[in-house]
């Protein structure tokens, strides 16, 4: 892997864990994944009808986390750029997908950290 494929794969895996995690454009399509994660049908039913549920299980709760957790995601996501730049690297489909999630990424980081209004 040359340093750039390594920073472009880096940029695309960093715009696609805040895709995944935080991103308001992608949170219609979160949401709804979320709270089938956390709760059961009955249990989000019952939430509707204002009935008092205990805390969600343990194990509902490790994947709630594992999908907001830009750390947790982001590793996952980060091995599956890391595999697709070691097999598809030199596809132009891969490339042009890459260099625009890291363009998008570098675009979003500078307007968020730029000094101004």
């Amino acid at each position: 892997m040359d340093i750039l494929g390594f920073a472009i794969a880096a940029f695309a895996a960093a715009r696609l864990t805040r895709l995944a995690t935080a991103d308001t454009i992608t949170a219609p399509l979160r949401d709804p994944v979320l709270a089938r994660v956390l709760r059961s049908r009955a249990e989000r039913a019952a939430l509707t009808e204002g009935e008092e549920l205990p805390p969600p299980t343990t194990a509902r709760s490790y994947i709630y986390t594992l999908l907001t957790c830009h750390w947790c995601l982001g590793f996952w996501i980060a091995l599956a750029t890391v595999l697709l730049y070691l097999h598809f690297g030199e596809h132009i489909v891969y490339q042009i997908a890459a260099m625009t999630l890291a363009v998008s990424y570098v675009i979003g980081w500078f307007a968020d950290n730029e000094g101004g209004e």
